[in-house]
């Protein structure tokens, strides 16, 4: 899928969600990254770089993403990795059919 095209339909699919500005740069980051979603998938530590914030405001946004049905959570304590909730969009060592995406 194009990425342009497929950066369009996440955000109309999820044009009722309110996020802060740093929340959409993130997920932006993202969507620009690919089918891939960056090396490894977001975690707290990429979050809190990427988003010039504190730890646990990292740890809760991301949680908050992921509640909102845009990111979907693989792995748990310090392996959790969120990626983006776009199906095939996972960790490529797992089957697309293996992640708990959400409808949202």
């Amino acid at each position: 899928m194009d990425a342009a095209l497929a950066k369009a339909i996440f955000w109309v699919s999820h044009e009722d969600k309110v996020l802060t500005s740093r929340q959409r740069k993130v997920v932006n980051l993202l969507l620009d990254a690919g089918p891939n979603c960056f090396d490894g998938g977001m975690n707290t530590r990429k979050y809190e770089s990427v988003g010039s914030t504190s730890r646990a405001t990292a740890s809760r946004e991301l949680i908050e993403l992921e509640g909102m049905g845009l990111l979907c959570k693989v792995g748990g304590g310090r392996s959790t990795r969120y990626y983006l909730n776009i199906p095939g969009w996972g960790p490529a060592d797992q089957a697309a059919s293996d992640i708990p995406f959400h409808d949202g």
